[in-house]
């Protein structure tokens, strides 16, 4: 979060299984509500929260966590990972595939209309087996026309994907 903005709570982590991914939400519109009186504002928020966790969740590794807050003038939602999936490395002395940092795992939150998404060893990405890929890739465009400004910020251990919302 930036240092001139107060947090709205403490930071969510995400660890569980799909009802994270609607408490997610819920919590972070009930955060939001301190601040925008808006109902239409308030599903905007809702609605960019849920794809950037989706985003965490199918791009990502490690625990998702959520932050908001606000300078009273703006409202700030970050989505935090612990950074992209690695693709499998083969080991020249033997042969095995082995991680070259995180493995993918299987998500422990999914949004609510969520498909099966399972973890391919190979690639160390996950993926959706059910899912044609003209499905994907909206998220980052609902974020863009919903949000004031955003951004995404990746490093080889953690991504951050950030929406700020007038209030």
């Amino acid at each position: 979060m930036t240092a001139s903005m107060d947090a709205l709570g403490d930071r969510l982590a995400l660890t569980g299984g799909a009802r994270q991914g609607r408490t997610a939400r819920r919590l972070v519109r009930e955060r939001a509500a301190k601040v925008v009186d808006d109902p239409a504002a308030l599903d905007d928020i809702e609605l960019m929260t849920a794809e950037a966790v989706a985003n965490a969740v199918l791009h990502g590794t490690g625990v998702v966590q959520v932050d908001v807050a606000t300078d009273g003038r703006r409202l700030r939602v970050e989505v935090r990972d612990e950074g992209p999936a690695r693709r499998a490395v083969r080991d020249p002395g033997d042969g095995a595939a082995s991680s070259a940092g995180r493995p993918c795992r299987e998500p422990d939150v999914l949004p609510a209309n969520a498909s099966p998404v399972s973890c391919d060893a190979s690639s160390g990405r996950r993926h959706e087996p059910d899912r044609h890929p003209a499905d994907h890739g909206r998220g980052l465009i609902v974020i863009d026309s919903l949000s004031d400004e955003w951004g995404l910020e990746q490093t080889s251990t953690e991504t951050v994907l950030w929406f700020v919302v007038s209030t």
